[in-house]
């Protein structure tokens, strides 16, 4: 089912588009801020759930779906503290 954003994402994507630049800022589509905002809360610890909730996806899984390769990429970024840790390292 088409909901009203769907269907009229080419005038929210001009708009937006519109803001940017009035207001000067580097390019960036709508859907790269949803994008961003998905990728730093991530990033910054916030929880999936909470995420999906304000992304407004129907379950946290799409989210998921859509930004596993965050976590993947935290996951190795992980691995180089905790290996310190084990080996004694400050």
């Amino acid at each position: 089912m088409e909901d009203a954003f769907s269907r009229n994402r080419l005038f929210w994507d001009l708009d937006f588009a519109n803001l940017v630049k009035r207001f000067g800022l580097p390019y960036l589509t709508f859907h790269g801020l949803r994008y961003a905002y998905a990728t730093l809360a991530l990033r910054q610890g916030m929880q999936p759930k909470v995420i999906s909730k304000g992304m407004g996806h129907s379950k946290v899984g799409i989210t998921m779906d859509l930004y596993q390769h965050v976590l993947d990429e935290m996951q190795d970024d992980l691995a180089d503290p905790i290996s310190n840790v084990l080996n004694g390292a400050n």
